[in-house]
This record gives C-alpha cells, sequence and structure tokens, in this order.
C-alpha cells in the first residue's frame, strides 16, 4: 500500500495512448446535476434503474433505487455535475464540490463508497479529487449524524474515545486486466491528527492523484472510512468528487488493437475480429458485473451471446499490449 502523494513513473521506449474523461460530453442544465433520478436508466423490473456513463473509454456506472416507492435515491456509482457553490451544506450539498465548481471546464463527477471505474487504459492513470459540500461541512461544523472534527465529542455530546484525532480516507484498490487487486493507494480528505493543530485540514481545493503499477490496471474501486463511526457505521457522509481522469496504454503504437463485433445488435451468435491472435475478451452487464470472460487464440472467433437477457452489454478485448471496449446490443 501506498500513500498519496504519488508521483508518475516515466515509461521509457513507450507510446502512451490516451483515455481521458473530462464528463465534458454529459449534457446538463446550468448549476444543476443528473444523479439518476430521472430514471432514465435501465429497469429490472423491480424499482432498480441502472446506467453506465462512457466517458473517454472508461466506464462510470450508477444504480437509483426506488424498490421502496418514491422518490428513491442514489444508492450506486457516480452522478455528475456543474455546480459551482461551496456553500451548501447537509444533503443539498451532497453533489458540489467544495473546490467550488470542477477542475477545469464545467462538468465533474460525483462518487460515493463503492463506486468503480472501468477502466479502457490502464497504464499511470491520474485523477483530480476534493470534497463535497455535504461531507465538508458535516466536518467541519457537524450535524444530526456527524462531528465537529477535532472534538473529543461525538454528535450527541458523549465522549467518542478519539481526543479529536479525526481523519476521513479514501483508499483507491487497483485492479490488472485479470481484476486481480495488484496495488492500493490512500488519500485522507480531512485529518486532525497533527501535533501541531494549525496542520489540521478538510481538503478544499482539487487534489492530483496519480497512480503507478508494475502493469497495466482494468479496475479501480473507492472506498471511504472515517474516525467517525456510529452504531450504524460511518456518520460521515460519504460522498467525494472526481475530475479529469487520463490513463493510456504504453504500447507500440502501430500494435495498437482494433476489432469488429457483428451483427450488432444480434440475438445469439456474434463475430468478432481483432488484429491480435491471442488475448482476453470479457463482457460486462450495464452496471458494470463482469458476465463472461474467454480467452481467444485467433483473430476471428464466435461469441454466443443467446442466454443474455435483452439489453446493452460492453465486451472488452484486451491483447499484451494494448484494450478496446465495444457496445454489444442484445435483442
Amino acid at each position: 500500500m501506498k500513500k498519496i502523494y504519488l508521483m508518475a513513473a516515466l515509461f521509457a521506449a513507450t507510446t502512451i495512448s490516451g483515455q481521458n474523461a473530462d464528463f465534458e460530453s454529459i449534457s446538463l442544465t446550468n448549476e444543476s446535476y443528473w444523479n439518476g433520478s430521472d430514471l432514465s436508466g435501465t429497469s429490472n423490473g423491480t424499482g432498480l434503474f441502472q446506467s453506465v456513463m462512457i466517458e473517454g473509454g472508461h466506464e462510470f456506472s450508477n444504480q437509483f433505487d426506488t424498490t421502496w416507492g418514491a422518490p428513491g435515491y442514489w444508492s450506486q456509482g457516480w452522478a455528475y455535475s456543474n455546480q459551482t457553490s461551496d456553500m451548501l451544506t447537509g444533503t443539498a450539498g451532497q453533489h458540489s464540490s467544495y473546490a467550488g465548481g470542477a477542475y477545469s471546464g464545467t462538468n465533474y463527477a460525483i462518487g460515493q463508497n463503492g463506486s468503480e471505474i472501468i477502466l479502457a487504459g490502464g497504464v499511470s492513470p491520474e485523477f483530480r479529487i476534493t470534497n463535497v459540500n455535504y461531507a465538508a461541512y458535516s466536518m467541519l461544523n457537524g450535524d444530526v449524524y456527524g462531528k465537529v472534527f477535532g472534538s473529543q465529542y461525538d454528535a450527541n455530546g458523549s465522549l467518542d474515545g478519539t481526543d479529536g484525532e479525526d481523519w476521513f480516507l479514501l483508499k483507491i484498490l487497483c485492479y490488472n486486466l485479470s481484476d486481480v487487486l495488484v496495488d492500493s493507494v490512500e488519500l485522507y480528505l480531512a485529518d486532525y491528527r497533527f501535533a501541531d493543530n494549525t496542520q489540521d485540514y478538510i481538503q478544499k481545493g482539487w487534489t492530483t492523484v496519480s497512480l503507478t503499477s508494475a502493469e497495466a490496471l482494468g479496475r479501480l474501486k473507492f472506498n471511504l472510512t472515517s474516525s467517525d463511526e456510529g452504531q450504524w457505521g460511518m456518520n460521515t457522509p460519504a460522498f467525494f468528487a472526481i475530475d479529469n481522469l487520463s490513463a493510456g496504454f504504453a504500447n507500440i503504437e502501430e500494435n495498437e488493437l482494433t476489432s469488429r463485433i457483428y451483427p450488432n445488435p444480434a440475438n445469439d451468435i456474434v463475430n468478432v475480429q481483432t488484429n491480435s491472435d491471442n488475448g482476453t475478451i470479457e463482457i460486462f452487464d450495464i452496471t458494470g458485473k463482469q458476465i463472461s470472460s474467454k480467452n481467444y487464440t485467433s483473430k476471428m472467433f464466435q461469441l454466443n451471446i443467446s442466454t443474455f437477457p435483452a439489453g446493452t452489454y460492453y465486451a472488452v478485448i484486451s491483447s499484451e499490449t494494448s484494450r478496446k471496449t465495444t457496445k454489444i446490443i442484445k435483442q
């Protein structure tokens, strides 16, 4: 495990093929956000609505839950915002960055505990992170559940055993292309454990996180923990903001992976054609769940999707040097 702040490694004799997600292609009205509450996602028939946003080839999933009735709530994954106020408190600040808007451009994403990104390219991913207003003001001023950071007392006024040495930690789990955990890094979004209290902080501006790995990364998972724990778990609002994700594969430019999948849409069998005769094809549903995985040893092969429910899927085709994501529509 490494502690942020990390410096990106230099890769000699390689060409980096960039994959950038700045969320600017997402259409939002001014000073607004999207979290799935419009129920535009694909329904599973029992009240869950699931969506996947593809930005720079990277996959950001969202789940909105109405199983307990209207209006429902954003239960998993990512939301998107262009709100610029850094003064919104309580749940009104759940979808706004404490930095006061995006790192660059107008749009950025809001993640919650357990959010994941399926990477289209994975050498040295880099992105910007900050707090959301909801979490920042909970830590700064306290609320009905969360304590004032730096205080010896919890939100109910009882001694909590921390002696005021509070912290809010984002841990990023890094998985390779075979979905094996290969590294993790930590970023403190708030830290009140310094001997000199003037050094205590709640992250305000955008912080750059640069990841390095000995192998290409295929998935990132974001977990949040806090010193402020109660009977029902973490009291600090479990949200953060992210912007300007960039990643790429170290590959020889002329060996860049190409692929073709046809027919598409299809009912049962699709043909897959690539310029690589050795690799892996993985199929994910719109929630980011892996449906199937197989190795291929030919530039032309077939994939049976007859047992898949009708809907949208993503085929991730990987070779030794590159990777490509293609949408498949099952009729």
